[in-house]
């Protein structure tokens, strides 16, 4: 049996390795040039920054035997700091069980979790998927036949393959928030708080994350350099996306000096990152849009919810779907 898996994100990928666990013989086409999806790093001028996700929380599910005694551990770090919320421009302590779970990062960025994910896998990259037609084995993607075909990527990424199949899950009521991500770096040393990251306790706030990437983990910035990385809600991102750079720069900038301290008001290094998909705001769940027996299945954060761990839930269970079909 052969599989297509469209998107090499994190669901993509765990489909992907789950079925080669099980020795079906997979294929995954990614239009980008890397896998990962939005789980992304920046790595410039002795700083590294995630820009997407921000931690996996394996959360005692499917990713937590992978993470942690599947791949390579080396430089996987638990995050020791915990999250406090973010009230105004003041930092409250949130309850122990909203810290209850586990975190984890890679010294080099979370974009290491994806990319160890990848190793070993038949990864097309730069291949774009327009059309899946029927094919002798079932479906049939860019020339080659294949019984079964994983969908991972964002539904309005991939609504036209659907609606060009008359599919009716072409019109799932699948909605994503846009996400303006600000990364800043200062030669000033990093703040001693008791925290990692701020969560707003309002999501529909300006600033709904603003992360203290050196109280995270070690070697995310050069020596006595601190660097910070704000993630702004969804109105904000969508009214402002087109804002000039130096704005959101600037409007960030100031947040930073009034929750840490002036010491943080001229940055040296900035990165700016325009989400227009983002985490899903509304999903379609997994077992409604996919019955027993189909072999075309949809997977990703748009059927579970936006975190990492849950993508992987998604495409681990999408793989136990077909591999049952041929069981």
């Amino acid at each position: 049996m052969r599989v297509a898996v469209i998107g090499a994100g994190v669901a993509g990928l765990a489909a992907s390795r789950e079925l080669s666990k099980q020795g079906i013989e997979t294929a995954v086409f990614e239009a980008a040039d890397r896998v990962g999806g939005r789980v992304r790093t920046v790595r410039e001028n002795g700083y590294v920054a995630d820009y997407g996700p921000q931690q996996i929380a394996p959360r005692k599910m499917q990713i937590e035997r992978t993470l942690l005694h599947e791949l390579p551990t080396t430089g996987l770090v638990k995050i020791e700091k915990p999250t406090h919320l973010l009230q105004g421009y003041r930092a409250a302590a949130a309850s122990k069980m909203q810290n209850s779970t586990d975190r984890y990062t890679y010294l080099q960025g979370i974009d290491q979790f994806p990319k160890l994910l990848a190793e070993g896998l038949d990864i097309r990259l730069g291949v774009r998927v327009d059309e899946i037609k029927n094919g002798t084995a079932g479906y049939r993607v860019l020339d080659q036949d294949f019984e079964a075909v994983i969908l991972t990527a964002p539904l309005p990424d991939i609504a036209h393959l659907l609606a060009a199949r008359k599919d009716r899950r072409a019109n799932l009521n699948i909605v994503y928030r846009s996400c303006l991500s600000v990364c800043v770096g200062f030669a000033a040393a990093p703040p001693k708080v008791p925290f990692y990251s701020l969560l707003s306790t309002d999501r529909m706030t300006p600033l709904i994350w603003l992360g203290a990437e050196t109280e995270k983990c070690p070697e995310r910035a050069p020596e006595g350099h601190a660097l910070f990385v704000a993630q702004y809600g969804p109105e904000f991102s969508e009214d402002n996306f087109e804002i000039e750079e130096s704005k959101l720069v600037s409007t960030t900038v100031q947040t930073v000096s009034r929750v840490f301290g002036s010491e943080y008001s001229n940055p040296e290094w900035h990165f700016v990152h325009r989400w227009k998909i983002s985490q899903p705001e509304r999903v379609a769940l997994f077992d409604a849009i996919n019955p027993e027996g189909e072999r075309l299945i949809l997977a990703g954060d748009g059927t579970v919810a936006g975190r990492i761990e849950n993508a992987f839930e998604s495409g681990h269970k999408a793989a136990e779907r077909i591999a049952k079909l041929i069981r």
